[in-house]
């Protein structure tokens, strides 16, 4: 099989632009809804989540990919709503009384969502407006923002003890107790601490800078522990928003020039998420609680070892294309469905069965199916364009020493074009636009069969995760193969479901029992 990266941006890149519903004042759909017959209808819903995620992740591949662009009229409906959505009394991004698209509720887990809206317009559209409203809601979070001075027991329900919510115009409308179990601190400032940062990065404004100082404190004295154990004050641990958290507490380090934040998050990282995430890639959506894969995560999991290699962590330097080749790419709806999708009646609005089966393509869901039942849901698919195209941007990228090629996958640039063949054994080829020294990460597992320069072999030295090739010429085209070991293993999910997987390298070859509809992989004979 092989796999790429650059095609799984593609088929997101074409999802992000068809989940916006034209005749619903350009608002993107929350979800596809299937049933085991193939029968599915476009579900609205959380519109005030996801026009952030939209935002970071258009905004993201435009980075990418040279010939995506967001067509005028979905570009001025998103600006639109972004507008309409943040002008409440608060300066939050609450779900507006008008729209009823879904129903009026106060959570504070959208947090992030809405600072990487107005980061997005910041950084790619040169928005003043973006910039004020960033100031607007930094002002409303100081002022609702609190520390208790005795912290709840975990589980204790009191999920919302952090905030002074009653303060809020919102609350006195709604006037009940939020909804979402969702106000933990992992779930709220947590995961919104590294776009606080980023946002501070970009505007300077120094009540974006005590928010983001509070919330790293709390978290570094209260919430994550030097032994990797995490403090949390509730059951339901979401594991998008644990790995956001560790994520934001990189950033922290990276912005406020604080290395110990950064050595915590490492810790975190191996002691506290590793684990929930099993050798196929499969890790669930909720850490406590049902089976329900998470493919958001995975690729979270895969950023943040990126992001810890850069700073010295190297154990991890093979996970990231690990997760990618067994878990991410598998999970992702890449063709239509044979038989194909049909409109299910009284409940598409608008929406022929032709759409349905295009608008699914490039998707990704959480997956109620261990390893199967593919589906396309906007927030999902937005999250995991988040971490994927920064992968991509850093599959080849420039050192105090050279290049450096870190993920093995088709790639080009002005300094060279790289193709790889992932079959019986890996071949990594790429001839160089420009004259530079370059090391290559070689899996640890693998056996190096052979590397040459024109057909010749050459000499390479080892250096850490890197093997050194040496300075090239302009015009050199390298050939790095190494083995692909097959192996099997079996996996035991809570619930004691157990299956058997054949992989060879890092990709899965085939599973069994497997799971339908939709399944992620090959049936294991």
């Amino acid at each position: 099989m092989n796999q790429d990266l650059k095609t799984a941006l593609k088929l997101g890149a074409q999802n992000v632009l068809g989940v916006i519903a034209r005749d619903r004042d350009y608002l993107p759909y929350w979800s596809m809804e299937f049933d085991d017959n193939g029968d599915v209808f476009s579900h609205m819903g959380w519109t005030c989540h996801n026009l952030g995620r939209w935002w970071d992740a258009v905004t993201r591949l435009e980075q990418v990919l040279p010939d995506f662009v967001v067509p005028p009229d979905v570009e001025a409906g998103m600006l639109n709503n972004a507008y309409r959505y943040f002008n409440q009394p608060d300066g939050l991004a609450f779900q507006p009384f008008e729209d009823p698209a879904w129903p009026q509720e106060l959570e504070l887990h959208s947090l992030r969502e809405w600072a990487l809206l107005l980061l997005a317009l910041i950084r790619h559209r040169n928005s003043h407006w973006a910039k004020e409203a960033a100031h607007r809601m930094g002002e409303t979070l100081e002022r609702i923002f609190t520390e208790p001075e005795v912290l709840p027991e975990p589980g204790s329900g009191d999920t919302y003890q952090y905030w002074k919510i009653s303060e809020l115009e919102y609350f006195k409308v709604v006037k009940g107790e939020p909804k979402f179990n969702h106000g933990y601190p992992m779930n709220t400032f947590g995961r919104v601490l590294g776009p606080l940062c980023w946002l501070y990065e970009e505007t300077k404004d120094e009540v974006l800078l005590r928010l983001a100082n509070r919330f790293a404190e709390i978290l570094y004295r209260d919430v994550f522990m030097p032994d990797g154990t995490v403090k949390d004050i509730t059951p339901y641990c979401h594991m998008h928003s644990s790995c956001g958290t560790v994520q934001s507490l990189i950033v922290y380090g990276q912005v406020t020039k604080q290395r110990k934040y950064i050595e915590r998050a490492a810790v975190a990282f191996e002691k506290y998420l590793m684990p929930y995430v099993k050798r196929s890639g499969f890790c669930n959506h909720a850490i406590f609680a049902y089976d329900a894969g998470d493919p958001a995560s995975t690729c979270d999991m895969a950023l943040i070892a990126r992001w810890l290699v850069d700073e010295g962590c190297e154990q991890f330097a093979d996970y990231p294309e690990h997760l990618l080749r067994s878990r991410v790419f598998a999970a992702q709806i890449t063709e239509p469905f044979n038989p194909p999708l049909r409109a299910w009646e009284g409940k598409c609005g608008n929406d022929t069965s032709e759409i349905l089966n295009q608008r699914c393509i490039g998707g990704f869901n959480i997956h109620l199916a261990a390893h199967g039942r593919k589906g396309n849901t906007t927030d999902v698919t937005c999250a995991c364009m988040h971490a994927l195209t920064d992968l991509y941007s850093n599959t080849v990228r420039h050192s105090a020493t050279g290049l450096e090629i870190f993920l093995h996958f088709d790639f080009e640039s002005d300094d060279l074009k790289m193709k790889v063949s992932y079959e019986e054994e890996a071949c990594v080829r790429f001839v160089m636009k420009k004259t530079n020294a370059v090391k290559i990460r070689i899996p640890k597992w693998a056996e190096v069969l052979e590397i040459t320069a024109d057909g010749k072999p050459i000499e390479t030295t080892a250096m850490g995760i890197w093997t050194r090739l040496g300075k090239l010429e302009e015009g050199t085209a390298v050939c790095v193969r190494y083995s692909l070991p097959e192996d099997t293993f079996d996996e035991t999910l809570r619930n004691g479901e157990t299956y058997t997987f054949k992989v060879r390298g890092d990709e899965v070859l085939g599973i069994k029992p497997n799971d339908c509809p939709r399944p992620f992989y090959p049936t294991l004979e």
